[in-house]
């Protein structure tokens, strides 16, 4: 591969308020694949209310019986904040060794607060390995318990398809009420000039557009070509609005693309209620799809148990721009929105001839160009035809 792409102030993490919704399924503990991996993996539903509905985070990990394993790190400051640029590996055997864990950085760990002192006070428990964390949430999660779940989410391609993954980093319990329950994300997005398809994509009667963009996460390899670093994937999110008059102002204000791809940093809502639909392999967590490819399970076999508890609308709607304040003297509230961020030459990934091993058609060549084009129009006419 001859083209690296580079993430630059680059947001992709979600944060839950609800109710854990846990039956005889969401915990493997000590599950053995063919190939000797020991692992322990945790499909947690979260209630978020009447207004977001469930949505299922996951968090898995294991290691090798065959082969040496090793957690990948990186240090801390002399301030205690993280050093990323002082990466280093720990043996698994040295993952609870105590000299060890003071030199990594706190965003290494898994941290979950479900027991409180005597005072009522919640203290965290930090672990280095998910393996170790699904374990101890298998012995003090239980269900119907009011948490906070905060973590990242993951993209992955399947069978020619982009699924989001939502990978649990740290749970706490929390004294929310219903009312305060929540289903949050902040997403980078990438949008272009054809991500909103004004014949297509913009719903007046429900005040909702759908606008198709890309993200960017790490690929290992994709169809046989070895990849390694980030790479495009479209992915549709939605945005609500209150009347035409103000879709226009949002628009331009947002989704008007002037020259090559802007980034913006949003934040948004998962929503999972409404219309019941035939589940697909898209409503699979990534993990469970490693199962399957190990012959732990069959296609069918998961899609019965997603089937038996109802399938679901999954919407991922957009509701505002994350802002920052940014500057030392000067203080600004600055919006996070970047024009011309990428150049599409930027975002094409070339391969080198031996990176192929499989195929040199181009079939075998995922297109992370937008899913929708049209001719290139620079006014907005279109506006008010609406």
């Amino acid at each position: 591969m001859s083209n690296k792409i580079k993430r630059t102030n680059w947001v992709s993490t979600f944060k839950l308020i609800g109710r854990t919704k846990i039956n005889d399924n969401s915990f493997k503990i000590d599950e053995v694949s063919e190939s000797g991996w020991c692992y322990n993996n945790l499909n947690l539903g979260v209630d978020c209310g009447e207004n977001y509905g469930v949505t299922y985070v996951n968090l898995m990990g294991g290691f090798s019986k065959e082969k040496d394993n090793y957690i990948y790190v990186h240090g801390k400051n002399e301030d205690g904040s993280d050093d990323f640029t002082n990466t280093f590996q720990v043996d698994w055997e040295q993952r609870e060794d105590e000299e060890i864990l003071d030199e990594i950085g706190d965003t290494c760990f898994y941290r979950i607060g479900l027991e409180t002192t005597e005072s009522g006070k919640i203290y965290t428990q930090k672990f280095l390995s998910a393996y170790d964390a699904v374990a101890y949430l298998n012995e003090h999660l239980s269900d119907d318990m009011v948490v906070n779940v905060q973590g990242n989410i993951k993209y992955s391609f399947y069978k020619g398809n982009v699924s989001m993954q939502r990978e649990i980093r740290s749970i706490y319990l929390s004294k929310a009420e219903p009312e305060n329950y929540k289903a949050l994300f902040t997403q980078s997005i990438l949008i272009d000039s054809d991500s909103i398809n004004p014949k297509e994509d913009i719903d007046l009667d429900n005040k909702v557009v759908k606008i198709h963009a890309r993200v960017l996460d790490y690929v290992k390899e994709l169809n046989g070509n070895l990849i390694k670093g980030y790479y495009p994937m479209p992915f549709t999110f939605e945005y609500e609005f209150a009347s035409k008059e103000m879709f226009d102002k949002i628009y331009k204000l947002l989704f008007k693309v002037k020259k090559n791809i802007k980034q913006i940093n949003f934040e948004g809502e998962f929503v999972n209620t409404g219309v019941t639909v035939q589940a697909t392999m898209d409503d699979v967590t990534d993990d469970v799809k490693t199962l399957i490819a190990m012959g732990l399970y069959t296609e069918e076999e998961i899609l019965t148990k997603y089937a038996s508890q109802g399938g679901i609308e999954r919407r991922y709607v957009l509701t505002r721009p994350v802002v920052r304040i940014e500057g030392d003297e000067n203080k600004q509230t600055v919006p996070q929105i970047f024009d011309d961020r990428y150049t599409e030459e930027d975002l094409i990934i070339t391969f080198d001839e031996d990176s192929n091993s499989n195929s040199n058609s181009d079939s075998d060549v995922w297109d992370s160009s937008p899913i929708l084009s049209d001719d290139d129009d620079d006014d907005d006419a279109w506006l008010s035809e609406l």
